[in-house]
């Protein structure tokens, strides 16, 4: 037992070797990314760098084609393999068809195949890869999950080691080291007291003090999948204002809870916590 697999298991998680995307799993998002393409009436899709590429081939960086049939073709990123994959598009018959290029791929790329292929259609590849990637798949669940678990291990870990006069940056590095004691890379922004009221943080640094709100988001990558967690305490003792404000988030959020069910659009989720805050407010309880 090495010792990632020793922390995960005094942590009562499941090793990593057991979680992972098998190769047959690939193989059959390109037969199901190939089913959407004739459905869409694409000839080929082009991907570079980034999710997707790692999605369908387990690569983080390169320059990829899949054709409706025939074998893919990987080279690598950047503008010098451009003109390759402009020829190996004409090689297969494909200088006048459709061509579905993916949504995070640079203008460059695009830019540099129309003029090497200008009779070539070129459309979104979107509906093909989010065709694919929206629905999850057992082991995919099972990463995220994992993801989600290290996060809460590494908070749970850090949390009691808190103490006044901390700053915001402390407290991001010590839970960075958590997650590198559980064999993953991840982060987390953390801000104290009135900072607490912006979306997405602050800059400026901070100091931890008695009665603060302490925030902390973000989380790790295991295996490609990201946890993003968002957890909010006080540290020390909760004044009545505080209480009082947790309260009403806690039945908004069990609101939004109650909503998410199979079917049910996004906004019906957001406004059923929009609607529990505002009945609080009409009654009184937070002014």
């Amino acid at each position: 037992m090495n010792r990632r697999e020793f922390i995960a298991a005094a942590a009562g998680l499941p090793a990593l070797a057991q979680l992972s995307i098998a190769s047959s799993e690939r193989d059959a998002r390109k037969e199901k990314d190939r089913r959407l393409m004739r459905d869409g009436g694409l000839s080929a899709i082009v991907m570079e760098r980034g999710s997707s590429l790692f999605y369908f081939t387990g690569e983080s960086n390169g320059l990829w084609m899949l054709p409706a049939k025939g074998e893919p073709v990987l080279l690598p990123a950047g503008p010098d393999s451009y003109p390759k994959l402009a020829a190996a598009i004409r090689d297969r018959g494909m200088a006048t068809a459709k061509i579905g290029i993916e949504e995070r791929a640079a203008f460059a790329l695009f830019d540099a195949l129309r003029r090497d292929l200008p009779q070539a259609n070129f459309a979104s590849a979107t509906p093909v890869t989010a065709g694919c990637r929206m629905i999850k798949s057992r082991a995919e669940i099972a990463l995220l999950q994992r993801a989600n678990d290290l996060t809460i291990t590494a908070y749970k870990a850090t949390f009691p080691r808190l103490r006044e006069g901390m700053t915001n940056a402390d407290v991001s590095k010590m839970i960075e080291q958590e997650y590198e004691k559980l064999g993953v890379k991840g982060d987390a922004m953390v801000i104290f007291g009135t900072y607490t009221a912006n979306p997405h943080g602050s800059r400026d640094p901070q100091k931890l003090r008695e009665g603060d709100i302490v925030l902390v988001d973000d989380g790790c990558i295991v295996e490609g999948y990201h946890s993003d967690i968002t957890r909010t305490f006080v540290f020390g003792k909760p004044t009545a204002r505080q209480r009082q404000v947790w309260e009403v988030e806690r039945h908004a959020q069990d609101a939004a809870f109650a909503a998410a069910k199979i079917g049910a659009p996004c906004e019906a989720v957001d406004a059923a916590a929009v609607r529990r805050v505002a009945r609080r407010l009409l009654e009184g309880d937070l002014t």
